[in-house]
């Protein structure tokens, strides 16, 4: 065995380390076999990267790098170009993966699972990336340079690849349940204007415009962050760079544990249970749940969401209210608990009561209005 092949062999052992440490933090026994398969998928998204390196290598009229950077004066402003291009590519490559293995299999189910397959993909993806960087160093590099850079490359590095694209992740389950959110939002009467301009120039649907508007948003930002990530690195801030990893790490755990992140949105057609709530009385309660929701009546949709969803246990518009109230109301907020005590859930509430309520809500909002 020749001794190259023996260094690529101990470079796989060292990147794969970091790689199962993660997988263990991230494994779902119900999904166990989506999210190895996935792993083993993603460690070929860094094939495309090279793909379009070499093209730009081998076809330099198709550099649109060097395009962007002839727009820039200086070495620095070419770098700037460069990483930003350098991390754009990398984070649609990896985000490629995901959407393949959904639509094929249809392995998301909610938004926390877009984040979680997103962090897998990036784990295969920076397992790949780990491999040639550690042979590189190998070669160049002395004994404790490459234990530091290994080190430092297997926790910070490959946690950042993780956050850049579980951000992506979570853009795009968002995109993916848009007629849920879209819905939601429309109760709540929020003006999408964005979202209204982009269907009317290309003759879309608004749910289109705006499953566009979020994935192109993701993309954004996780290119965005992976690129401060590899200018910050570049210029040698390590301790910025350990506390953005941190930060951006806190706030990807945070939107994983969010209620409406984990509410699954997507049932099986033939296994939706009927609702036994008339079409208009239904409408009519809902309309009556976004008023209170954006009057901070959180406890109160709560109550009318856990009543609705014993007539109606499949609603997802229904079941997004209760979980983006209780996100805003968190389960142990002392709070919450003495709203309880004080205003317990009446059992006796019924949906001609709710109807009745939102009628003299609905006069009430009329007669200010006339003042």
């Amino acid at each position: 065995m020749s001794e190259k092949i023996i260094i690529y062999i101990v470079a796989a052992v060292f990147a794969l380390i970091p790689a199962v440490i993660w997988l263990s933090f991230l494994y779902k026994k119900s999904k166990g076999k989506s999210q190895l398969y996935l792993f083993i998928f993603s460690i070929f998204s860094i094939l495309p990267v090279f793909g379009i390196y070499w093209l730009i290598d081998q076809f330099p009229q198709l550099d649109i790098i060097r395009f962007f950077q002839g727009l820039t004066s200086g070495p620095g402003g070419k770098y700037v170009v460069f990483v930003v291009f350098a991390a754009l590519f990398e984070e649609i490559a990896k985000q490629i993966v995901v959407r393949v293995a959904d639509k094929k299999y249809s392995i998301i189910q909610n938004i926390n699972d877009s984040i979680n397959f997103s962090l897998i993909t990036a784990l295969g993806f920076a397992f790949a990336e780990n491999i040639f960087y550690f042979v590189t160093i190998y070669q160049s590099f002395s004994p404790q340079e490459i234990v530091v850079t290994i080190l430092f490359r297997s926790i910070f590095t490959t946690a950042a690849h993780m956050i850049f694209s579980g951000f992506l992740g979570y853009y795009y389950g968002i995109a993916k349940f848009s007629i849920h959110i879209t819905e939601h939002s429309k109760i709540l009467g929020k003006k999408q204007l964005l979202t209204n301009l982009i269907s009317k120039i290309l003759g879309s649907t608004k749910i289109k415009s705006y499953k566009h508007i979020t994935i192109i948003k993701g993309i954004f930002i996780a290119s965005v962050l992976h690129a401060i990530f590899n200018l910050l690195l570049h210029y040698q801030h390590i301790l910025t760079v350990a506390l953005f990893v941190g930060f951006g790490f806190a706030w990807l755990m945070l939107l994983r544990k969010r209620k409406s992140s984990q509410l699954i949105l997507v049932t099986d057609k033939n296994e939706k249970r009927a609702s036994t709530i008339a079409k208009n009385d239904e409408e009519v309660i809902i309309e009556l749940l976004g008023m209170w929701f954006n009057e901070d009546r959180y406890v109160d949709v709560i109550h009318i969401c856990e009543r609705l969803l014993e007539r109606d246990p499949d609603n997802k518009i229904v079941q997004l209210f209760k979980a983006k109230a209780a996100d805003q109301l968190d389960e142990k907020s002392p709070h919450k608990r003495l709203l309880n005590m004080l205003f317990p859930l009446d059992k006796t509430v019924s949906i001609p009561k709710l109807i009745e309520q939102k009628k003299k809500y609905s006069e009430k909002s009329f007669q200010s209005d006339l003042k």
